[in-house]
């Protein structure tokens, strides 16, 4: 396992499944305090919830910043030819609008540099 792989294990974690289940064993614990049982799935709850809103959410950006999810060199090359094709595409389209009687009025040339 790598360093990257560890850090994502890390935080991401069990987002606080082992502590609710230990504090479901004390909530049915009926020689222990009620109070006490209360408080410990009240607050043993909270924290879980915690962990779930602030690392689920956060575990994208953990992942982006340290590089751990890479396009392969395939994938990087079709989005590339992808690109280069859907501009083709759209110099072709603003042709074909610039020669209709009611757009010729517009500035295509800055139309072409904020597509480009």
């Amino acid at each position: 396992m790598s360093n990257k792989e560890f850090y994502v294990i890390t935080w991401g974690g069990l987002r606080g499944a082992l502590g609710l289940t230990l504090a479901l064993m004390v909530g049915t614990d009926t020689k222990l305090d009620f109070r006490l049982r209360e408080l410990t799935l009240f607050y043993m709850a909270g924290l879980a919830t915690l962990t779930l809103l602030v690392n689920g959410t956060t575990c994208k950006h953990l992942c982006i910043a340290i590089n751990l999810i890479e396009n392969p060199p395939i994938k990087q090359k079709l989005l590339k030819n992808a690109k280069k094709q859907l501009l083709l595409s759209c110099d072709d389209k603003i042709e074909k609008l610039s020669e209709d009687k009611y757009l010729n009025l517009a500035d295509w040339k800055e139309v072409k540099e904020l597509i480009g």
